[in-house]
């Protein structure tokens, strides 16, 4: 019985940038190869995201990195969850049943 070789898939990573410029500037992505993309965020190649595109935060640098999601959908579901939520401000007098802002955005189930 002759086994077939497969390509095994890249494994995605999320990746935290900061502004080297401007240190509270954060962006949470995702991607199966860090390097090309912060070449990208940092316009020394083609894409990226408009969110790193100004000039006036640039360059980024990658301070944070968790590696090994099995897919998009999963590191995307992390990179949702570990994004901040944007109510906290308007809401954090007021937390949710559960204690925290950001809760209901996330489901009763977290993740």
């Amino acid at each position: 019985m002759a086994v077939l070789a497969k390509p095994i898939p890249a494994l995605y990573t999320v990746y935290i940038l900061r502004s080297t410029v401007r240190h509270a500037s954060l962006y949470i992505g995702s991607t199966p190869h860090p390097p090309r993309r912060l070449k990208q965020h940092n316009g020394q190649s083609r894409g990226g995201a408009a969110r790193t595109s100004r000039g006036s935060l640039r360059p980024w640098e990658m301070v944070g990195l968790v590696s090994g999601f099995p897919g998009m959908v999963a590191a995307l579901k992390f990179e949702y969850a570990a994004a901040p939520c944007p109510y906290a401000p308007k809401l954090s007098s007021r937390p949710s049943a559960s204690g925290t802002a950001c809760a209901d955005r996330r489901g009763a189930g977290g993740l």
